[in-house]
């Protein structure tokens, strides 16, 4: 609206605008009385070639669909992972952007929500579970289970163990397209895959002198290259975003300064690398081909909670929706993301 009188004052009032704002809990075991906000960024092109028109306030094309963001209260008492004690995320969204899992609880339990729903399901007999992430067709969640890296049917059915990934160590994992779950052990072994039919994992790419991680990985289209954070030292602010092409070793860096990276495809082939620092989530146009960045970095957003090793709780599908925790600081400069 032209008239700031007329307009939403703030991504809650979407939210009741909606008939969201009433989702039922989905969990009242810790902590009565707690709530847990998630945030969340819809766009089909937010990510695409026509620009990063929801942050720029505009669209860029005809066809460009409108941003819009929302918070998602999980409800009373939810309590997501201490997200300083973890290395990776809590959250997860599928690739095609219809589910949202996340780990909860001290016993570590698994919840499944589709967007279109409102309440979350538990994922029966699993506990001691952590940083979820999908496989690429959304059928399965593989999940961190103790000592190991673990998957479980979406719709339901059997825990299985895919390898092994110690707990003190373990700094990220993603499913790739070409049947390998790629790993991340910080101060130990580096990068390692291990088959989603799950044999011995495999060394990648071992730690170079003075590194202690090579975190967050990620397969970028084509399976050419890993994208992945190198840790130099505890603040996550000073990694260095690098690829690794597996079919020759070679590792080159593409950003410094940041943490968390992820590769978000758009059209024409080409897309964008998104990092965090120092909270704020930031952007830069990414050619997958070349492996380089080109053009300026921007920021998107300014609250993402983030903990060790690039922890940065945020994940993002291929339709372009964008879910992340909230970081909410308080007077004292403790973050209640980390207060669970």
């Amino acid at each position: 609206a032209k008239d700031p009188e007329e307009r939403f004052q703030s991504a809650r009032d979407v939210a009741r605008a909606l008939a969201w704002s009433e989702t039922e809990p989905v969990e009242r075991a810790a902590h009565p009385g707690r709530r847990e906000w998630l945030g969340w960024a819809f766009g089909s092109a937010a990510m695409g070639g026509t620009g990063w028109m929801w942050f720029q306030g505009r669209r860029e094309s005809a066809g460009a669909a409108p941003f819009l963001r929302l918070d998602v209260d999980l409800g009373d008492g939810t309590a997501l992972l201490p997200i300083m004690t973890r290395a990776s995320g809590s959250i997860a969204i599928s690739p095609d952007g219809t589910r949202l899992a996340y780990s909860s609880g001290a016993k570590g339990m698994l919840y499944l929500r589709k967007l279109e729903e409102a309440k979350a399901v538990p994922l029966a007999g699993i506990e001691g579970a952590s940083h979820p992430f999908f496989s690429p067709e959304g059928q399965w969640l593989g999940f961190h289970c103790g000592s190991d890296i673990c998957k479980v049917p979406v719709e339901g059915g059997a825990m299985l163990a895919v390898g092994p990934a110690a707990a003190a160590t373990f700094a990220g994992a993603w499913w790739g397209e070409d049947g390998y779950i790629y790993i991340s052990e910080a101060y130990t072994k580096g990068l390692l895959r291990v088959r989603e039919s799950g044999v011995a994992p495999e060394p990648l790419a071992g730690l170079r002198n003075g590194e202690i991680a090579l975190a967050r990985p990620q397969l970028l289209p084509g399976g050419r290259a890993i994208l992945f954070a190198a840790h130099t030292t505890p603040d996550v602010d000073k990694a260095t975003i690098e690829v690794l092409t597996p079919a020759t070793g070679e590792r080159k860096i593409v950003a410094r300064g940041g943490q968390s990276p992820r590769y978000v495809a758009g059209a024409g082939g080409s897309g964008h690398l998104i990092f965090v620092n120092k909270r704020a989530l930031l952007a830069v146009p990414f050619d997958p081909g070349k492996l380089e960045t080109r053009g300026s970095t921007v920021p998107v957003l300014s609250d993402v909670a983030m903990g060790r090793f690039g922890n940065s709780d945020f994940d993002v599908s291929r339709t372009g929706t964008l879910i992340y925790r909230k970081d909410l600081l308080d007077k004292a400069g403790v973050s209640e993301a980390e207060i669970t």
